[in-house]
């Protein structure tokens, strides 16, 4: 019977991608912004939404929600985000 059996490989036709926010706070600078999109894009993540604010101390407070694939693409954008210039801390904001 091992001469019926046909091999047969499944093609993942779909990605799937989970909305993520995290927040950035960082020294603001010149082109601050501009510098964490290349991150994005050299990594393929799209961008759904971001928000930046700086404050009257220069604290740039940076919320971005990504389409994340899996956790180590998530992991991997949030490492690269705090190599930075200028980055102070990169989280995760839980939402319910």
């Amino acid at each position: 019977e091992k001469d019926r059996l046909v091999k047969v490989e499944w093609i993942k036709t779909e990605e799937l991608f989970y909305p993520v926010k995290i927040k950035i706070i960082a020294d603001d600078r010149p082109n601050l912004v501009s510098d964490i999109m290349l991150i994005f894009s050299s990594l393929k993540i799209t961008v759904s939404a971001i928000n930046a604010i700086t404050d009257k101390n220069n604290i740039a407070n940076i919320n971005v929600t990504l389409s994340i694939n899996n956790l180590d693409q998530l992991q991997e954008v949030i490492k690269k985000i705090k190599k930075t210039n200028s980055v102070l801390t990169v989280k995760r904001i839980e939402t319910f």
